[in-house]
């Protein structure tokens, strides 16, 4: 009787089984959607992280792609050369600065596209600050270099039209850093003023129109309601802004850079291509790549954490 009744029980086990099978099978075409991108990130992202066995090794031009020979931490003794704490300051110092003006500016400009009442102006200045978001950092760098040329430049025209001597923007140790500051603004600031302005739709309108009804100015309903209210977008376009302290942007750094400047323009990533293409010396450049990246990620777990200990919202 007994071995009956356990007979008629149920196989949870292979319940759970055939309705995993049976949630997959509903959603295969969600399923087939999302394909291309898992396996574009396990290809591109996963699989080449095999590749850091290079670290440990004295992969060279003549040693081949996985060295003869296991040497451990010797690769790291980039920490103490002189050469590389000259380019780590210049990543941050560069980071540093284009992070602060390209998340500033988009905010103030998004603030200020608020106020506008005239739709017509409004959309074209979105448009006008948007579109350079499409253009590569070739055309840009080219068009910039144009811009500023000393012989030929329209900056410099005006400056020698006030009696000044031409400066030399690219090629100036001085003038070089706000160039790559001012290049960042004018192509990212649209792109992320739509970010902020479409956050700013989202505030309720009766909120706006209590604190008008109790006196509330421009200045103040800015300060209580639309700060406050946008304040979540902010902190999470922050928090995945943190990495880039330590990564000022090779493909903008590396068409601004000449001899000129290489002085405070060779950033990390700039040096690991002329350490490991150039030079031959793999496992070096490995080396320093996986360090950046550890910063990276450490910096975003770091921020992530403040910002919602803090009170304030996360990525996750």
């Amino acid at each position: 009787m007994t071995d009956k009744v356990c007979s008629t029980k149920p196989n949870t086990h292979l319940v759970k089984n055939n309705s995993l099978i049976n949630r997959l099978w509903r959603q295969r075409w969600l399923w087939m959607m999302v394909l291309p991108g898992i396996l574009f990130v396990l290809v591109f992202n996963y699989i080449p992280m095999s590749g850091l066995i290079l670290i440990f090794r004295n992969a060279s031009t003549f040693t081949g792609a996985f060295g003869n020979k296991w040497v451990g931490f010797d690769n790291f003794k980039f920490l103490q050369d002189p050469e590389f704490h000259q380019v780590f300051f210049n990543t941050i110092r560069i980071a540093f600065w284009k992070l602060v003006f390209t998340f500033i500016a988009p905010l103030v400009l998004a603030l200020l596209l608020n106020e506008v009442t005239n739709l017509k102006f409004k959309r074209s200045v979105q448009t006008l600050t948007y579109l350079p978001y499409f253009i590569s950092w070739v055309v840009v760098a080219g068009l910039f270099d144009h811009l500023l040329s000393v012989q030929t430049g329209i900056v410099n025209d005006f400056i020698k039209l006030f009696g000044a001597e031409p400066i030399f923007f690219l090629g100036d140790t001085k003038t070089f850093i706000p160039v790559i500051v001012v290049s960042a603004v004018w192509k990212t600031v649209g792109f992320s003023c739509i970010i902020y302005l479409a956050s700013i739709s989202s505030i309720s309108v009766e909120l706006y129109e209590a604190a008008y009804s109790d006196g509330a100015g421009r200045l103040a309903q800015l300060r209580h309601i639309t700060l406050p209210g946008i304040m979540p977008t902010i902190t999470i376009l922050l928090v995945l802004a943190a990495p880039s302290l330590v990564n000022a942007g090779f493909d903008q750094i590396y068409l601004f850079q000449n001899p000129l400047n290489i002085k405070v323009s060779d950033i990390i990533e700039s040096y690991v291509l002329r350490m490991g293409l150039g030079s031959g010396m793999y496992s070096y450049s490995a080396a320093i790549g996986i360090l950046n990246s550890i910063l990276s990620t450490t910096l975003l777990l770091l921020v992530n954490t403040i910002s919602k200990r803090s009170g304030g919202s996360g990525i996750w």
